[in-house]
């Protein structure tokens, strides 16, 4: 029984984050943007937590968690 190495197909290096969300259209986007900013308004959240929702860093509702937790239990930080 001969083993043979599989080659994998090379990432594309022009991507800085392939988890970044892609829309059709500039209409999209801008529909997109006005429910987030909607849904940030409806919501009991603090204001730096609705901050992180809209710059696209945590869901809604992972947001006070996020500012609570962060990375390694630090603490998220946002800039001012």
């Amino acid at each position: 029984m001969s083993r043979k190495w599989i080659s994998l197909k090379k990432p594309n290096e022009n991507l800085v984050n392939a988890n970044t969300r892609k829309f059709k259209s500039n209409d999209d986007f801008f529909k997109s943007r006005s429910m987030r900013i909607e849904n940030a308004k409806r919501s009991k959240i603090s204001t730096d937590a609705k901050a992180v929702y809209l710059l696209g860093i945590a869901r809604l509702c992972n947001a006070e968690k996020l500012l609570s937790r962060g990375n390694h239990m630090t603490g998220y930080k946002i800039r001012a």
